[in-house]
């Protein structure tokens, strides 16, 4: 059974949000961009239903979205474009999933 809290997901890593308990990261940036593919594996086999995904770069905005769509997880993608950007989004992480 699986878990009703949420996980955080970012790309690429954040030393401040991986402080705050960010269940999966993928390494990615300006020229390595994570596929679809990779951001669905990061967060299919996390132990819960809801998932926030803090893209943190402009470039992956569009493909967390298309993986978010491919699931049965509730996926919210907040479409952050830089880590500091991302950071405000840990205050109240729930908002979505209310």
């Amino acid at each position: 059974m699986r878990s009703q809290s949420f996980q955080f997901l970012q790309v690429p890593a954040d030393p401040y949000l991986a402080s705050l308990g960010a269940a999966a990261i993928i390494q990615g940036g300006q020229t390595m961009n994570p596929s679809i593919k990779e951001i669905l594996a990061s967060f299919e086999n996390l132990p819960t239903d809801k998932v926030i995904i803090l893209p943190n770069n402009k470039n992956i905005i569009l493909a967390a979205n298309e993986a978010a769509s491919m699931t049965v997880k509730q996926v919210a993608v907040i479409p952050t474009i830089s880590s500091p950007g991302s950071q405000p989004c840990s205050a109240d992480p729930g908002w979505r999933f209310r």
